[in-house]
């Protein structure tokens, strides 16, 4: 089986060689890059201890709270502070399977118009476009997810007790603070970090791709250069880069 799949790679590489990669070929192949960026992410975010076992990832207390973290530590509140922060890593983990459709309909959907500047730009480049053509939209998906699966690890109720002890507090302010905004934008950086450390893997191992398409891309890289007509159509960046047209729907 692997030899096949290796002929098969060397015979695509061949054929797509020396000129023969089209503009949609290379449009094929960066989403793919990120179809496979985000698959990668998703399966090693969602082992046992996936976020909080990765310090690049680990989802802390959060930062603009530290005040109220030494508050609850003097009221002997150490351990349920702990418990928080375990119980938001593992539902970003039990989480992350879930995000594989929204991210996926996201990448379809990318209309990659400045090609050359994707191919050509930093080690990460297509992840930092996906990034900011579809964060809102992941965003707004992904968190009816993570509010499901806050609620079934009880990180909820874990933080709600908490602010009952800070409430009892004698003269402080009300917390204004959002527990599912801040679980969602963590996870999601988490993910895309995972995503853009993939996407320099394959650009500095082509190797390492499953498809043969971004194999014989990123091994033409340095000859690969598109101007504005090389897509049907202006191929200039001229909006988010988010196709409103595309059913970002998922099951």
């Amino acid at each position: 089986m692997a030899g096949c799949w290796n002929r098969a790679k060397a015979m695509h590489e061949a054929a797509m060689a020396d000129g023969d990669l089209s503009f949609d070929d290379v449009v094929e192949a960066l989403k793919e890059m990120l179809r496979e960026g985000i698959e990668w992410a998703v399966k090693k975010a969602s082992k046992r201890g996936g976020f909080l076992k990765n310090d690049a990832i680990a989802i802390p207390w959060p930062p603009q709270l530290r005040s109220i973290k030494r508050k609850l530590k003097k009221l002997g509140g150490r351990k349920k502070i702990d418990e928080f922060v375990r119980r938001i890593n593992k539902a970003a983990e039990k989480a992350a399977p879930k995000a594989l459709d929204v991210f996926v309909a996201a990448i379809m959907g990318l209309s990659l118009d400045k090609v050359d500047d994707l191919l050509h730009g930093s080690i990460d480049a297509a992840t930092d476009y996906l990034r900011e053509s579809t964060y809102d939209v992941l965003r707004d998906m992904f968190a009816p997810i993570i509010d499901r699966t806050l609620e079934k690890h009880a990180v909820t109720a874990v933080w709600d007790n908490m602010i009952d002890i800070y409430d009892a507090i004698p003269f402080l302010s009300d917390l204004s603070f959002d527990l599912n905004d801040y679980c969602v934008e963590r996870a999601l950086d988490g993910l895309f970090f995972l995503v853009a450390e993939r996407e320099a893997e394959l650009r500095d191992s082509p190797e390492l791709a499953k498809s043969a398409k971004i194999l014989a891309v990123l091994n033409n890289i340095d000859d690969l250069f598109f101007d504005s007509s090389s897509s049907d159509g202006d191929s200039s960046y001229s909006g988010s880069g988010y196709d409103s047209g595309v059913d970002y729907s998922y099951s």
